[in-house]
């Protein structure tokens, strides 16, 4: 139970430290809390937002695990 409030919350933090873009996506869009792997692979899509110099989540027990920031400036992974 307490993994499923971690990656809800995670997923909020995530969209709130991006909400200055323009417009920002985030994917899966269709991921849910009772998911058998608790690993999630989230892709993030906005104007420049590879140019980011600063990404990292602060939360107990939901840790972010490697970062890829690929060719396009326009996409995290």
């Amino acid at each position: 139970m307490v993994m499923k409030k971690g990656i809800v919350l995670f997923v909020g933090l995530v969209l709130l430290q991006f909400a200055s873009f323009s417009q920002t996506d985030i994917y899966p869009t269709h991921w849910w809390t009772g998911m058998k792997n608790n690993k999630l692979q989230l892709m993030i899509h906005g104007e420049g937002i590879g140019n980011s110099q600063q990404v990292a989540i602060k939360y107990p027990g939901v840790q972010m695990l490697k970062l890829h920031r690929p060719e396009n400036k326009n996409y995290l992974l």
